[in-house]
């Protein structure tokens, strides 16, 4: 059997941060980094601090006056969100070339994206502190199938062509294949980029979240919004299930949000709008498919 950890430390070269996002992750673990430290870095990439401006100013966001500055996002945002838009508006480019037989990239991050908002919508339902933390998670859980897509075509297409659209049998074919599954490595490669444990380890059990212990809230939040994610992702072409949403929620162990279906449809809607608008920033183009 293949090790999962091997695997991550031989593709983080081949799948490495960029350099701005490794230097913002140091600044963070420095108690003595200021805002303006943070600013010095990004602002030497116009084309980064330009794609930031643009997060900050989305749906996502909200904010009801245009953000024109870098130092005003930092200030309002704070640097851990900081450190996430950055990392978002550059991970596309680090799983650039991915043949599209084997997946649908357009798809994929639409799918990410969605998660992300939604896992840091229920967050914020749920009253939960640092929501950044969470659609950084949805961002980030799949990634590991990318791994084993790019280095593993041969093994992984079988399971493409058959399990399509079926995330339980993926992960049980994944385990037959190759021994683990692509939450597994999914953690290994973000121990190499340095991304906090909290993050690596609700997406290592977000199929299993009563398992993780200290982070269960964290990991059924990441778990629903999977489901859910997967549920509405063909919302621009047909209308989504809200009872099928509805029910997701009302099943969860822990979230027990208890919401009607007007508010179910105003989640949907919205969770739409700021994936369509993020989408938009860190894959141009991609909104044209939907």
């Amino acid at each position: 059997m293949i090790n999962p950890e091997a695997i991550a430390k031989s593709v983080n070269n081949l799948y490495s941060l960029p350099a701005v996002v490794m230097r913002i992750n140091e600044l963070l673990a420095n108690p003595n980094s200021s805002s303006l430290d943070f600013e010095r870095i990004i602002i030497n990439d116009p084309g980064l601090t330009l794609k930031v401006l643009k997060f900050v100013n989305s749906a996502y966001f909200g904010y009801p006056q245009k953000i024109d500055t870098l130092s005003q996002a930092i200030t309002l945002i704070g640097l851990e969100e900081l450190r996430n838009l950055v990392l978002a508006t550059s991970i596309t480019a680090v799983f650039r070339g991915i043949p599209e037989e084997y997946i649908d990239m357009q798809s994929f991050w639409f799918h990410s994206i969605t998660c992300g908002v939604l896992s840091r919508t229920l967050a914020k339902k749920c009253k939960i502190p640092k929501l950044e933390t969470f659609f950084i998670m949805g961002l980030l859980h799949c990634i590991g199938k990318l791994v084993l897509i790019s280095q593993f075509p041969e093994q992984y297409l079988p399971i493409v062509k058959a399990v399509e659209n079926d995330e339980i049998t993926v992960l049980e074919t994944e385990y037959n294949i190759f021994g683990f599954s692509h939450p597994l490595l999914t953690a290994e490669l973000l121990k190499y980029w340095q991304i906090p444990v909290r993050i690596w380890q609700v997406i290592l059990y977000q199929y299993k979240p009563l398992d993780a212990l200290e982070y269960q809230q964290d990991a059924c939040i990441l778990h629903v919004a999977a489901i859910i994610a997967s549920a509405i992702e063909p919302y621009a072409k047909v209308d989504p299930n809200i009872q099928m949403v509805q029910q997701i929620l009302n099943d969860s162990p822990i979230l027990l949000l208890n919401l009607d279906e007007q508010e179910i449809q105003d989640l949907v809607f919205d969770t739409t709008l700021q994936t369509m608008s993020i989408l938009d920033i860190i894959v141009p183009g991609s909104n044209l498919i939907y």
